[in-house]
């Protein structure tokens, strides 16, 4: 599921003006998956946690400049 989900994703993002993977090396066929959580979200090994918005930031030092929100449709 989540190599489906990054296939998704990297589509989106490699259409962005601009766009340029900063570790190519794991972008598509070397894909490890993985999630990074902002300070709000509390989740506990072995949670389940539904995604319902991902955001794509641009991080420029310690400053994060949005590119898009995706809103992901349940199945």
């Amino acid at each position: 599921m989540f190599h489906l989900l990054h296939t998704a994703l990297a589509a989106r993002v490699k259409g962005l003006t601009g766009f340029a993977a900063a570790e190519p090396a794991y972008w598509t066929g070397g894909y490890r998956p993985h999630v990074t959580l902002g300070t709000v979200v509390n989740a506990v090994e072995g949670e389940l946690l539904t995604v319902n918005w991902i955001t794509l930031v641009a991080l420029e030092g310690r400053t994060g400049r949005r590119l898009s929100t995706v809103q992901l449709t349940p199945r």
